[in-house]
């Protein structure tokens, strides 16, 4: 298991897009789009202005890897 810290600037439309789909499958009501919810995680990556050290981030967890 492969455990990664992506900022919220760096998320790939992939990752975006899977983290979208497991806040649906716990959120239902919250996040009734998944690509809409993606498309959101990108753009406040994008919009961020504040200090890196308080980025928002996500830890990803992947299968294999070292």
């Amino acid at each position: 298991m492969q455990v990664e810290c992506i900022l919220n600037r760096d998320l790939s439309h992939q990752d975006a897009r899977d983290i979208a789909l497991i806040w649906q499958a716990i959120w239902p009501a919250d996040v009734p789009d998944v690509d809409l919810a993606a498309e959101q995680l990108i753009q406040q990556g994008d919009d961020y202005a504040g200090p890196a050290a308080q980025s928002p981030r996500f830890f990803v967890i992947r299968p294999g890897g070292a």
